[in-house]
């Protein structure tokens, strides 16, 4: 059992027992067929664009156009696969990702 709290741990903690910061990791760039001849984005970019001109924005890890992000009522929401809308709760890996496109 202690093994099993010490291997938990070791996620959170580093060796020396400092937290260690937990950041979604940053996709490399994926030449993947939804983002192929369009343009790259920062995460700021993207919403800048989905505000100002009312468009729909989406991550080229993510390689699927059914899923994506846009405004209603002037929330920021997310269109998931399962064709419902949610409010979007950014992740550090959305923030910091520089793989958005316009679709």
């Amino acid at each position: 059992m202690f093994e099993e709290i010490k291997q938990a741990a070791s996620k959170i903690f580093g060796d020396d027992g400092k937290k260690m910061q937990q950041v979604s990791p940053t996709p490399k760039e994926n030449k993947s067929n939804i983002s192929s001849g369009k343009k790259m984005m920062s995460f700021s970019d993207a919403v800048n664009e989905v505000f100002l001109s009312n468009i729909k924005i989406t991550k080229s890890e993510w390689n699927n156009k059914n899923i994506y992000g846009f405004t209603e009522g002037g929330l920021l929401k997310l269109h998931k696969d399962d064709g419902k809308s949610y409010d979007w709760i950014i992740s550090d890996g959305d923030f910091l990702g520089k793989d958005w496109i316009i679709i």
